[in-house]
């Protein structure tokens, strides 16, 4: 009987920890999405930033989907896990994102955290990669402003490209900085095409099936943990591809405007 209890005991507390699990991810209302949304949901709350990235692109990629799941996710009990799916749920429905953080100790709410109005996003998704791999990655630029931006880029058949205005700029685990181009191709002859984008509204530059051919950069190949950056020069170039335009647009701030940085494991 005593070994029964026991038994009963361990089952019990088992499926408390389960349940007390479930409501952490999901708020009060219940499991939300299937098995694949609720571990990516999980992985989008883990310590580790790569497997943060990986699960947000999985869940971008997954969109409507995804989207049911991430909606409840944002009463999550934990609040850096409801953060980040109201992030995406807001650039899938195409909000921009305005955070207000309240005091602990006050109870006061202190200011908005305001983004910057152009604001460029890098992601690797999977950052863990062999020497001469090729790099997947993601570059979103955000709208955070008030009026519509100017975005100049160019075509190679249906591909758009940035190699004539954007670098990416690396940073090796040695201490050497260097820049590389975007595309492994030189940059076409035809005139730019300027696209715009509202107020408000993000737009992908790059997709996760865009690579970075690290066997065309020797530098990129070396062993180690390096961090990497995409840098988008709105200056000389940028300003003259879109001098004297008619669209209903700004230009952007004439400066170099510069992603966050990512890390890469080279090995």
């Amino acid at each position: 009987m005593h070994v029964l209890r026991l038994f009963l005991m361990m089952v019990l507390s088992g499926a408390l920890v389960a349940g007390a699990a479930m409501l952490a991810l999901s708020g009060t209302s219940g499991s939300p999405g299937n098995p694949e949304t609720r571990a990516l949901l999980r992985r989008l709350a883990d310590s580790d930033p790569d497997v943060r990235r990986e699960a947000e692109a999985r869940l971008r990629a997954m969109r409507d989907q995804a989207l049911p799941a991430l909606r409840e996710a944002c009463e999550a009990r934990d609040p850096e896990l409801a953060r980040r799916a109201r992030r995406l749920v807001d650039d899938m429905e195409g909000r921009a994102e305005v955070l207000s953080i309240p005091s602990e100790t006050t109870g006061v709410p202190l200011p908005e955290a305001v983004s910057p109005p152009v604001e460029l996003e890098l992601q690797i998704p999977v950052a863990d990669v062999e020497a001469g791999a090729p790099i997947r990655f993601y570059v979103r630029l955000r709208n955070n402003g008030a009026q519509p931006l100017l975005v100049a880029r160019h075509f190679l058949g249906m591909l758009p490209t940035y190699g004539a205005f954007a670098r990416f700029e690396i940073a090796l685990e040695d201490g050497e900085v260097f820049q590389i181009a975007p595309e492994p191709w030189p940059t076409p002859n035809a005139p730019p095409d300027v696209v715009v984008v509202p107020a408000g509204v993000p737009m992908d530059l790059y997709f996760g099936s865009s690579q970075i051919p690290t066997a065309l950069y020797e530098r990129l190949t070396r062993a180690g943990r390096h961090r990497i950056r995409f840098v988008y020069d709105a200056t000389d170039s940028y300003r003259a591809a879109v001098a004297g335009l008619l669209h209903e647009g700004a230009a952007l701030p004439a400066e170099k405007i510069a992603s966050n940085w990512a890390e890469i494991s080279v090995r």
